[in-house]
């Protein structure tokens, strides 16, 4: 069992999914011709998706839902950034990838995204600290470009303290080219 996945079933699953790779997508195929048989829980089609299929640029909410809109991402995220760990089996897959990535003389770049400063709240200490000692250590082992780009937004950047608005997207992009994937490349 390497990295805390049984090795037999993942290639079972891994040959079913390139066998048959309709079977990934068969809820959100299900979900076009039959919402209602769906389990619950699972995420469904929307036919207001547009043409990204859901990854559209964000809008500003307007004030009086954009508190709502925080609240509801705070429930969702954090527990989860209560829990958040650097450690076990995904650390060992990410520093073996990373060795074979200095082997093969690949360059690698971690970029933190951009974060309101409300969401960056939601981080125990704990997990502020483990996340800059994760960032130093493949920095120094691995000769990793660290990007923490959290703080490169102003906080109305944000539709929810979490989602960049489309007319942040540039600006964003445009500093992460500059400072980032040109020098890089050079």
């Amino acid at each position: 069992m390497k990295y805390g996945y049984p090795e037999a079933a993942t290639r079972k699953e891994w040959r079913e999914a390139t066998l048959n790779p309709w079977f990934g997508a068969r809820f959100q195929l299900l979900a076009r011709v039959q919402r209602l048989w769906l389990p619950t829980g699972v995420v469904t089609y929307q036919k207001d998706a547009g043409k990204l299929g859901g990854w559209n640029p964000w809008a500003a909410y307007p004030p009086h839902l954009y508190r709502q809109r925080v609240n509801e991402v705070k429930q969702t995220y954090e527990p989860q950034l209560q829990a958040l760990k650097f450690s076990g089996p995904q650390m060992a897959a990410l520093d073996d990838l990373l060795a074979e990535c200095k082997t093969a003389n690949v360059r690698v770049a971690v970029v933190i995204p951009p974060e309101g400063s409300e969401f960056r709240s939601w981080y125990p200490d704990r997990v502020v600290e483990e996340l800059k000692a994760l960032t130093d250590r493949l920095r120094m082992t691995h000769g990793v470009l660290i990007v923490d780009a959290r703080q490169w937004l102003p906080d109305e950047a944000f539709a929810d303290s979490h989602h960049v608005v489309n007319q942040w997207a540039k600006p964003y992009t445009e500093r992460l080219v500059c400072e980032v994937i040109v020098p890089v490349m050079r």
